[in-house]
């Protein structure tokens, strides 16, 4: 028996970690793995497939493995084994920069293969004794991404050349998101009167602010004519659902449709746009549909170009120059620059086109087990209490007044008296 667990931190909603988690463990399924998700963001869930998962909610991992008291790990990794159980081989994979340090942990407490495949967008700042984690993790072949650029992004001053031999790209695959079956579409939406942007992503996402600010401008330049926004995504409590449409109220030339959470995505609903706005894989969305997509770079909230057209890039521009989106909306919508031509390929694509290369990277893999030593980044599970007590401790080292021996009491926990 193999089992495969994927570390992320959320399966509620929609969004590109959810769909990748479902399409790879359905792909390892098929191939006769044990699928498992953990995680540490609770909420309703929307994709069926991953409604198994829902009592695998982990709260613990939510805070960096340092800053967690022993009992907190202790806690994490109970969870995960008496779910999992034994098995042949056990292979945890990582998705968020802090899991990865959880993973190596888990892992090597349940003598279980570690990989690293970071699917956050923006990456925090690494140090240099967490850049000697992922590099041997990379020179394990146990640390991927989508791309060189993300490499790059982690280890930052870090980087050496070294690193182009070992760097391998898979694809996160999770734009299977159509549903080609007839669907109901508001009446209202029909209308040929208007103009139709669409635009697919979390509200949570930077760059929707600026560009919501910037369709609400396109739409104040040409007030004579008719425009309809179809948000499809959402927010956990729909606060930023209230504040996107309090955006627009004032305008009497544009309808907002807020869809939320739509998974799948009717096609009969992408089909109607004119044009879409997106970022990272939720671009390929209305692209493949044949939906003229402007790209928006994650760093800086400007256009990056037309998908296919006049970039290939989904998240960050390389050479491209910084376009406003106002501009692409009126070379699309006005100029009639770059036209809507829809796919007639209406069938998802098998899975295993994405995914056979995840399985050939895990077998080019280390066999051989081997963990990283975390004490080396930092003392693992060092509570405040033993921090702030060792940092009175050399403190106040020289002196020994009593009243700091009287202090230090307070910090000591009931085993300690």
């Amino acid at each position: 028996m193999k089992k495969y667990i994927i570390l992320l931190g959320a399966i509620r909603n929609v969004g590109g970690a959810q769909v990748y988690t479902a399409n790879k463990l359905k792909y390892m399924e098929e191939k006769g793995w044990e699928p498992h998700a953990f995680f540490f963001v609770d909420g309703e869930i929307t994709i069926n497939y991953l409604l198994r998962f829902k009592n695998n909610y982990i709260p613990e991992l939510q805070n960096e493995i340092k800053f967690s008291t022993a009992q907190q790990v202790a806690n994490a990794v109970d969870c995960i084994s008496s779910v999992v159980g034994h098995a042949d081989e056990i292979v945890i994979e990582s998705t968020i920069l802090s899991l990865s340090f959880w993973g190596e942990y888990i892992a090597e407490k349940m003598n279980a293969r570690h990989i690293v495949f970071i699917l956050e967008e923006e990456l925090r700042r690494i140090t240099r004794r967490e850049a000697a984690f992922f590099d041997f993790k990379l020179q394990r072949n146990e640390l991927v991404f989508g791309s060189q650029r993300r490499l790059l992004q982690l280890f930052r001053f870090y980087y050496h050349l070294k690193y182009r031999k070992y760097h391998q790209s898979l694809l996160p695959y999770c734009s299977n998101v159509i549903d080609y079956t007839p669907a109901k579409i508001p009446d209202e939406l029909l209308c040929s009167h208007s103009y139709k942007i669409l635009t697919i992503g979390r509200l949570l996402k930077p760059y929707i602010g600026s560009m919501f600010k910037a369709i609400k401008s396109f739409a104040e330049k040409y007030p004579q004519k008719r425009f309809s926004l179809i948000v499809i995504g959402g927010d956990a409590d729909g606060k930023l659902e209230n504040e996107t449409k309090e955006i627009f109220s004032h305008l009497t030339n544009i309808d907002v449709y807020m869809m939320g959470f739509v998974f799948p995505i009717p096609y009969d609903l992408v089909k109607i746009a004119d044009v879409a706005i997106a970022s990272s894989n939720s671009v390929l969305v209305s692209a493949n549909e044949g939906i003229p997509t402007i790209v928006v770079d994650a760093y800086d909230f400007k256009a990056i170009g037309i998908y296919g057209i006049t970039t290939n890039n989904l998240l960050h521009r390389t050479h491209e120059p910084k376009t406003p989106i106002v501009d692409l909306l009126d070379d699309v919508l006005n100029k009639k620059e770059y036209p809507k031509v829809l796919s007639q390929h209406h069938e998802q694509q098998d899975l295993s086109i994405y995914f056979e290369p995840h399985v050939k990277f895990l077998e080019e893999a280390s066999k051989e087990k081997a963990y990283y030593n975390l004490s080396k980044i930092y003392t693992p599970f060092f509570s405040f209490r033993q921090r702030l007590k060792e940092k009175i401790k050399r403190l106040f080292r020289p002196f020994y007044f009593p009243v700091i021996n009287q202090f230090y009491r307070f910090f000591r926990s009931p085993e300690e008296e």
